[in-house]
């Protein structure tokens, strides 16, 4: 008659079965920290793209009634207060993504016929829970110049 012997610590019974398991864990990982990285990078495109956007919306704010005064040849200047509620305007249009949240614009600067917009959001990560990382905000900043030709 044989005897089955228990197995012992020299013995690998089950030892492929453990490689698999953490391969398994570590390749979910890898694709979520990926996703991540690749998240705020889509993220970061986006709120680029809002700012400029959002600078050219308000640098189309030309101020009609110094074009009265003055005349065109006199150059064009842009006024504060409308490009200021443009820029606003577009952002609440165009500022929700699924990459972004809380997109607002924190400063909106005219300087003759030149805007200069600096907006703050937040990404929002697929596995943001997962990690335990704080992203923060994310800032992007546009400058658009109107030029008469």
């Amino acid at each position: 008659m044989k005897f089955v012997s228990s197995p012992t610590l020299e013995s690998d019974d089950g030892s492929v079965l453990t490689l698999g398991i953490g391969l398994i864990i570590a390749c979910l990982m890898f694709v979520t920290v990926v996703s991540d990285i690749s998240t705020l990078w889509i993220a970061r495109s986006t709120i680029n793209r809002i700012a400029d956007g959002a600078a050219l919306a308000a640098v189309q704010s030309v101020d009609s009634d110094a074009i009265y005064r003055k005349g065109v040849t006199a150059g064009l200047t842009l006024n504060s207060a409308s490009a200021t509620s443009r820029a606003h305007k577009y952002v609440a249009a165009h500022g929700a993504s699924q990459t972004a949240a809380n997109v607002r614009v924190t400063s909106v600067r005219v300087v003759g016929n030149s805007v200069t917009i600096t907006i703050v959001a937040e990404p929002r990560l697929p596995f943001g829970y997962l990690l335990p990382i704080t992203v923060g905000s994310m800032t992007a900043k546009a400058q658009a110049r109107y030029q008469l030709r």
